[in-house]
């Protein structure tokens, strides 16, 4: 999946083109999440994300950027051989390899595919408590810890979001846009008071106008007809 980073303004926007993607593009899906989570990690402060269909779907919380650069932060902790044993010593090393591998190669993707379920590193971690001997002392004292850190970062990540199974669009503030319309929407402050509504001539779609408090001003949402996900625009 190719991503273009755009800067209108102000802003910094993370486009990603999604046209051969198979299935629905959005963040409820776990491979969506490992997909754009990693791609973001790399880059610098993103505003907001746009998945490229015919209905594109823009994330217009800069939290995306935000999750996904703590993901990234805490693979190289991952990455960090000191952090796995004491000792360099021949067969530590081939420890480390192994462990590395199972947290990397293997679990890495889970975490990001989950990132309010911490499960994939408790189960890491029960296998590696069934150790013993002076392998369990080190594993005690290096590895375990390391995935703890992890856990703990990730739980601290996620907790303000309170991510769950199926929020994240909700979580992330996600609009659809058409591929007919122009711009992003967004829908009227959650304070906003509706004061007024019409329907467009010919079935084109609804107008709704608010009143926000503070500060005192009126907001116009449109809904064309046809576009049930979109949010309102001003």
């Amino acid at each position: 999946m190719s991503v273009d980073i755009k800067h209108p303004g102000p802003l910094n926007i993370a486009e990603f083109d999604c046209h051969a993607y198979p299935s629905t593009s959005t963040l409820l899906d776990e491979r969506c999440r490992i997909c754009i989570f990693d791609r973001l990690g790399i880059e610098g402060d993103i505003d907001q994300v746009a998945l490229r269909r015919t209905h594109s779907r823009i994330y217009c919380s800069h939290d995306v950027s935000k999750l996904a650069k703590i993901f990234s932060t805490l693979k190289q902790l991952a990455l960090d051989r000191t952090l796995y044993s004491k000792s360099d010593a021949k067969e530590c090393k081939k420890c480390i390899d192994e462990r590395m591998h199972e947290l990397v190669d293997e679990t890495w993707d889970k975490l990001l595919a989950n990132p309010h379920d911490p499960k994939p590193l408790d189960d890491l971690a029960q296998k590696q408590r069934k150790l013993k001997g002076k392998c369990a002392e080190c594993t005690r004292e290096y590895f375990l810890k390391l995935l703890e850190l992890i856990k703990d970062r990730m739980k601290s990540a996620t907790a303000t979001l309170r991510l769950k199974p199926k929020n994240y669009d909700e979580a992330f503030v996600a609009c659809v846009k058409p591929f007919f319309v122009e711009g992003v929407w967004h829908p009227p402050p959650s304070q906003a008071h509706l004061i007024d509504s019409y329907d467009l001539s010919d079935g084109r779609g609804k107008i709704k106008i608010y009143e926000q408090p503070k500060p005192p001003s009126a907001v116009l949402r449109t809904r064309p007809a046809g576009v049930q996900a979109a949010c309102g625009s001003t």
